[in-house]
Formats: structure tokens, C-alpha cells, sequence
């Protein structure tokens, strides 16, 4: 019997020492795991931002370089100014970049100058580099060898006076030398271990460290770079050998063994001594708690017998029944109201702030765009009229020039003549007469372009009226287009098809926000179409009159909505876009407007052809209870005559 109790304490005790352990271990094993990726989250954004800032300023740096007036000198006049542009590549620095050579070739692809004292030609062949030039943009790649990685770095010369690429500067670096890692760059092989590859795979830099990558803890991270580098994309591999990391695990298994055995051997020693004392009572209690448990009711207890401790334990187990048995109920009711009021309030709260950083945003971005634009328009007035004067001037000179041209025939020599128009060929001036109207033409086109970006953004970004003013809406739209041309210029083209409307008496401001949020989902929804091919969807906008209210249809010819969340779309924070291009609130921010003018918002749409959103404003101020969206609300027949225009974007 007594060895029975005190094998059985025994066990328990083990039990419930091997439990507290594995607890301990597996706590303990979680926090060195948070530790460690907090490390790794730490070092990680510490070295994309050094390698980022690295790269960007070696890049900088050519392009710097790239543009001076020395290396456009020397490609058109390679005789006189060859000898000083080696010297001038061979002090050329890029910060901690170690440059293995800087070549600069002409139109041809041919090395006219170079640094490179091996006798090497440069990484990119005269073919490719001809090609370069042709393009006028700049390239960059990674060369030579897996042990020995070069980064290529080409960008083209420009001739000042006609911006056109006549060469190519060609800068060659030690990869190792701009990618380094913080341990690379300390001179040791500490934890944790940094790696660089690139978006192949390859591994470009190893921080010095030789230790297999299998067995690390390890997280990686993008490198944002210039646009030149972009293809290239490297990334940052930072890990913890598991080794390394659980080490401290194995030194706390160890003590708690020890520990778990030295309390077993003590908790058999005591049950000796007491299990004979203790043994009948605590089964009977036992027994009788056991009871009250299986059946659930708090209202029985246990028998007390006696004055010693057992007794005063089940006089107290007693006690406790009773006071669980009344407080249960409330307490239980209570903590159920509590916790359904934190709910609530917690969304309400997340809500609130999520509406008010997007008012807060869409604010300084308003007063930001409108601010530019008033800052744009002087200086767009100045040089718009002094080019128009410009364009008389040259008018003015060209008639005089064919005035004195005819006087001259009519006293002047032949010879003279000769003379004179040797001297004008010498100046280019049939070519100027020719070629300066078109560029004051071309000057005046741009300068237009520019003045119609400027209204558009100050007329959408023109602080919201408090109260309903009438508005133009086709000019709202108009004005909307135009904010938002770089959405869409790449990718489709806009035909407008806008009605003869009345004035609408509305807050412009929010229903240019309603047009924007519609207009820029379908240009991504073209563009997730059209995407890597040369092909160009439509985007179609119609207004019309329907009775007492006007209709705008906005119309895509992207892949449409799929069923199956077609019910979701107007909801808060849905989004069936990547992370970074949408919020998921432009559409539940663009009915919420609508609702509020008293008016619909609704949309038709085809798997694989288009969608087309369907606004309907009330020409007069809504009622104070505005009315509820149709379910099915059929499309607006139009009222009147609309001219269709075509927007295409180069």
C-alpha cells in the first residue's frame, strides 16, 4: 500500500516535473526563435538599406560622369581631346566600388579610350554596345566568372546641343567590392552570415563566410535599386547556423534532467514518510471531489471528519463551492457584456482611424497638387507667350531675310551673291529658316500640354465645397482624365462619348474622387490584360440624361469581375489586387459618395471582355433620407447627341 502511494507520488511528481520542463523547453525555444528573427529582420533591413544606398550612389556616379561635356567632346572630336579623357576615366571613383575598368566607345561599339590595363576588351562586344547606343538608354548586368563577379554598368553619351546618344560610357567594378556584406567589410566570420545573389540565383557575394546554407535560420529581402539595376534583382540572405542558435538549448536540457531527477528521488523519500498518514483521507476527499465533478452540481460537498488538516481542507473545499456557486452565474454574464463591448469597440475604433488616415492623405495630397499647380501656371503663361513671340520674331526675320534677298538680286553682283549665300551655308541657314517654326510649333504644343495637366489638376484639386454647388460634370470628367493620364496612357485608349448635360448641382470635389477611384480600376484592369503585349484596351466614357438625373457609364475592356466576388467588390477593404496597388477602399469610398448625392452606383461585366460602372447623380439636392441602390438598375437610355473622342496616348 505505501509503496504503491509513493511509486504513484513518484510518477505524479516526474509527470509534472517532465511537463514544467518540456513548458520551460519549448518557451525557451520559441523566444531564442523570436530573438533570432528579430535579429535577422534588423541586420536584413541594415544591409539592403547600405547596399542600396551603395549601388544608387555608384550608379550616380557614371551617370555624373556619362554626362560630361569632355566624353561628348571627344566622341565628335576624338583627335583633340582623346589624349586627356583616359586620365580623366582613370581618377574616376565610385565610393567604395573598386573599378576594374571604364571603357568609352563610340556610335560603332568601338573603345576609343579605356582604363583597363590587362588589354581587355570590355564586358559588353562592340555589336551589343552599338546597340546600346542606338537605344540611348542605360543597361547594367553582372559578368565575368562565378568566383570573380563583375558589375557592368553602361551608359550612354549624350551630345548637349541635340540630346542624342553619340557613345557609350562602359563601367566595369568588382562585384564584391559594391555588394560587400557587414561581415566581408569587418574582416571576420561572425553570426549572423550575409549572402547577396541575384534574381537567377547565382550568388554573387558570401560576407567570407563558408558555412552551408541548409542549416540556417534565414531570412531574405529585395534590394531596391536605381531602375538600371532593376533587372538584375538582388536580394540580401541573411542566417543563423541552427547550430549556433539552439545551442543554449542543449546546456538548459541538460539542468533540467538533473533537476527533474533530484525532485523524483526527493518527492519518494517524503511519500514514505506520509503516504501511511495521508493515504485514507485524501482518497476519500478525492473520491467525493471526484463526485461533484462528474455530476456538475455545486450546490453538494464533501464530508468532513475530524479536526486535522484534511478536514479543515474539505471544510474549505466546502466554502468554496458555495461562494463559486454564486458568483459564477454573474461573473460568467458579466465577462460575456464585456467582451461583446470590446468587440464593438474595437472595430468601431479601427473603423475611425482607417477613415481618417485616408482623409488625412487624400488632404495633403490635394493641397500638395493644388499648391504645384498654382506655382506651375505663371512660369507656364511666361513661356508660352515669349515662344508665341518667338514664332512672330522668326516669321519677321524670315520675310526680311527674303526681302533682302530680292533687293540684293536686284543691284548686287554675282559674285557677291556667291558670297553671301556661301556664308549662309557655312551658318545652316536654310536649315534654321526650315527647322525653327516647326520647333516653336512643337514648343507651343508642349507648352499647351502642360497648361491642360495644370488646369486639370487645379480644378481636382480644388478644396471641397461645405455645400452643393452646380457643376459641370462633363468637365469634371474631362478634368478627371487628365489627373489621372499616367494610369492609363501606356495601356489604353480613351473615347469619350460626353452628352449635352445640364448643371448638376453637387460637391464636385467628391464626385471627381468617385471618377478617379472607377477610372483607375479600369486601367489596372486592362493592364493585367494587356500586360507584356503590344496590344491597347478601351476605356469609354458616357454621359446622358436619364429624366431628372444624369448617368456616367465608365467602361473597360479588361478581364472582367469573376463571380464568385462580384457581391464583395463595394465592400470596405476588398481587394483583388497585389499588395502596394490598391487599398481595397476606392469603390466602398466611391458608393458611400454617390449615396450621399442621393444617387446609384452600380456595374455590368463579362468574364474575359470588359466591365462597364454605372453612376447615376440626381440633378437636384438629394432628399434627407436618400434613396436605396436597385438591385438590378438597367442601363440609361441617352437623351441627347454625344461626339466621340478619342484620347491616344503615345
Amino acid at each position: 500500500m505505501y509503496r504503491r502511494v509513493g511509486f504513484s507520488l513518484g510518477a505524479t511528481t516526474l509527470a509534472f516535473a517532465l511537463a514544467v520542463d518540456t513548458v520551460s523547453y519549448v518557451t525557451a525555444r520559441a523566444q531564442i526563435n523570436t530573438s533570432v528573427e528579430q535579429l535577422l529582420e534588423t541586420e536584413s533591413r541594415y544591409e539592403v538599406e547600405r547596399m542600396s544606398t551603395s549601388l544608387t550612389s555608384t550608379v550616380d556616379a557614371v551617370a555624373v560622369l556619362a554626362r560630361s561635356r569632355l566624353l561628348s567632346n571627344a566622341l565628335v572630336d576624338s583627335d583633340g581631346r582623346l589624349a586627356y579623357v583616359t586620365p580623366f576615366l582613370r581618377d574616376f571613383q565610385a565610393g567604395r566600388s573598386r573599378k576594374i575598368g571604364l571603357s568609352l566607345v563610340d556610335f560603332r561599339g568601338n573603345a576609343i579610350a579605356t582604363t583597363r590595363t590587362d588589354g581587355a576588351a570590355p564586358a559588353i562586344d562592340a555589336s551589343a554596345a552599338s546597340r546600346l547606343v542606338e537605344q540611348g538608354r542605360p543597361h547594367a548586368g553582372i559578368a565575368g566568372t562565378r568566383e570573380t563577379p563583375i558589375l557592368v554598368v553602361a551608359w550612354p553619351v549624350l551630345f548637349p546641343e541635340t540630346q542624342t546618344a553619340e557613345g557609350l560610357l562602359i563601367a566595369e567594378f568588382d562585384a564584391r567590392s559594391v555588394l560587400h556584406t557587414m561581415s566581408a567589410a569587418a574582416g571576420h566570420t561572425t553570426f549572423p552570415v550575409l549572402r547577396v545573389s541575384d534574381g537567377s540565383g547565382h550568388v554573387l557575394s558570401t560576407g567570407g563566410s563558408d558555412a552551408p546554407w541548409d542549416g540556417m535560420l534565414s531570412r531574405s529581402e529585395r534590394v531596391p535599386v536605381p531602375d538600371v539595376l532593376a533587372p538584375l534583382g538582388l536580394q540580401v540572405e541573411v542566417g543563423v547556423p541552427k547550430f549556433e542558435a539552439y545551442k543554449p538549448l542543449r546546456y538548459l536540457a541538460l539542468i533540467y534532467l538533473a533537476g527533474t531527477v533530484a525532485v523524483v528521488l526527493a518527492a519518494l523519500g517524503v511519500a514514505r514518510l506520509v503516504a501511511e498518514r495521508l493515504t485514507r483521507p485524501i482518497r476519500r476527499l478525492s473520491g467525493e471531489a471526484a463526485h461533484i465533478a462528474d455530476s456538475a452540481r455545486l450546490d453538494s460537498g464533501v464530508t468532513v471528519e475530524g479536526r486535522d488538516e484534511i478536514a479543515q481542507l474539505a471544510r474549505s473545499f466546502n466554502e468554496m463551492l458555495l461562494r463559486l456557486q454564486l458568483t459564477t452565474e454573474s461573473r460568467l454574464s458579466a465577462l460575456r457584456e464585456q467582451n461583446a463591448e470590446l468587440v464593438r469597440a474595437h472595430a468601431a475604433q479601427r473603423r475611425l482611424e482607417e477613415e481618417l488616415h485616408h482623409a488625412q492623405k487624400l488632404e495633403a495630397v490635394g493641397r500638395l497638387a493644388s499648391g504645384i499647380a498654382h506655382e506651375i501656371n505663371t512660369p507656364i503663361q511666361y513661356i508660352g507667350d515669349n515662344t508665341r513671340f518667338l514664332a512672330d520674331a522668326v516669321d519677321s526675320l524670315s520675310k526680311a531675310l527674303d526681302g533682302q534677298r530680292q533687293e540684293l538680286e536686284r543691284v548686287a553682283s554675282a559674285e557677291a551673291l556667291a558670297r553671301i549665300d556661301r556664308v549662309g551655308e557655312d551658318l545652316d541657314l536654310p536649315y534654321v529658316r526650315t527647322e525653327a517654326p516647326r520647333t516653336v510649333a512643337r514648343t507651343l504644343e508642349g507648352v499647351r500640354r502642360v497648361a491642360t495637366i495644370v488646369r486639370a489638376m487645379r480644378e481636382f484639386s480644388h478644396p471641397g465645397e461645405s455645400e452643393p454647388v452646380a457643376a459641370d460634370i462633363n468637365r469634371s470628367l474631362e478634368a478627371t482624365l487628365d489627373v489621372a493620364r499616367n494610369e492609363y496612357r501606356y495601356v489604353a485608349d480613351v473615347v469619350t462619348e460626353l452628352g449635352q448635360l445640364p448643371l448638376v448641382t453637387c460637391r464636385p470635389g467628391d464626385l471627381n474622387q468617385v471618377f478617379l477611384n472607377v477610372i483607375v480600376n479600369a486601367a489596372h484592369a486592362i493592364e493585367d490584360v494587356v500586360q507584356g503585349t503590344d496590344a491597347r484596351g478601351i476605356i469609354r466614357v458616357r454621359t446622358a440624361t436619364d429624366g431628372d438625373a444624369v448617368v456616367i457609364a465608365i467602361s473597360d475592356t479588361g478581364g472582367g469581375i469573376p463571380p464568385e466576388v462580384r457581391g464583395k467588390v463595394f465592400e470596405p477593404f476588398f481587394t483583388t489586387k497585389d499588395v502596394g496597388r490598391g487599398s481595397g477602399q476606392g469603390l466602398a469610398i466611391a458608393r458611400s459618395i454617390v449615396e450621399a448625392h442621393g444617387g446609384t452606383i452600380s456595374f455590368e461585366t463579362m468574364p474575359g471582355q470588359g466591365t462597364t460602372f454605372r453612376i447615376r447623380i440626381p440633378l437636384a439636392p438629394p432628399p434627407p433620407q436618400p434613396p436605396q441602390p436597385p438591385e438590378h438598375p438597367e442601363a440609361p437610355a441617352a437623351q441627347a447627341p454625344a461626339a466621340a473622342e478619342t484620347r491616344r496616348e503615345p
